[in-house]
């Protein structure tokens, strides 16, 4: 909900403020405050597909609905976003974006794991993708169910609150994929993607390895790399993500 208006002893105010202080109080006094829904939000922005073919998609800009930014799908899609101390699948608090070391409240926050698990939770989004022209891709993120679109955020038929991301994935060792049609031979075959495996047979093959595993689903990955498209404005997320695993560059983290 936002607010619809504000009226203090009988008189509407115009900046409908979040906060208002009665000075020098002597009598009685009257405010009241009216609440509206919050109109959804759906946004959409379009990719040249002819950007899509390229292993490393440089030049692969999006652009934005009439009347929409990049500035502003960057702040809309931040605000879905909240880093997040999360302790037996539940938040524990919310840290500060612009300082981790604080909650939001401005108390010290604990990062060693005692408290809990550094995440990035984030709200319920859902998106579509689509044929805008014999050129163009459409994807399409909507704060509520959209006709054709998918989500993340359901579990067992339940939309849940927050989608809980691993801030820091690192591994020990060599790290494998879990989509690959066959278990790789030699660490050549590290880079290619495992198929038909179920998550045991995995675990069992991480293991074997010496390396961590991850059961990230491919929806949440899904979403991960649309909400890079829209706060980046680039297809390319090797670069705008991806150079502080390849290089120990930390500007893209900024």
């Amino acid at each position: 909900y936002v607010i619809s208006s504000v009226v203090v002893d009988g008189l509407e105010q115009t900046s409908k403020p979040r906060d208002y202080t009665f000075n020098n109080i002597s009598g009685n006094h009257s405010y009241f405050a009216s609440f509206i829904l919050r109109p959804i939000e759906t946004h959409t922005v379009y990719i040249n597909k002819s950007k899509l073919s390229s292993t490393q998609p440089a030049d692969g800009t999006v652009t934005y609905d009439s009347g929409y930014s990049a500035s502003q799908a960057y702040n809309w899609i931040m605000s879905k976003i909240h880093p997040s101390v999360v302790k037996n699948g539940a938040v524990n608090y919310f840290l500060d974006k612009s300082d981790l070391t604080k909650k939001l409240d401005g108390t010290s926050s604990k990062l060693d794991g005692t408290d809990g698990d550094v995440m990035v939770s984030i709200e319920p989004l859902w998106w579509k993708v689509t044929e805008n022209s014999s050129s163009r891709l459409a994807i399409q993120i909507s704060e509520a169910p959209i006709s054709g679109g998918v989500t993340a955020h359901v579990f067992n038929g339940t939309v849940r609150r927050y989608l809980h991301m691993g801030m820091f994935n690192m591994t020990n060792g060599q790290a494998i994929s879990i989509y690959s049609t066959q278990a790789p031979t030699s660490s050549s075959d590290y880079s290619h993607p495992w198929t038909n495996m179920t998550n045991d047979s995995a675990r069992t093959a991480a293991e074997n390895r010496g390396a961590t595993y991850s059961t990230t689903t491919g929806l949440t990955w899904a979403l991960y790399q649309n909400l890079v498209l829209f706060t980046s404005g680039s297809v390319n997320s090797q670069t705008t993500v991806g150079q502080d695993l390849t290089s120990g560059s930390k500007t893209a983290v900024s």
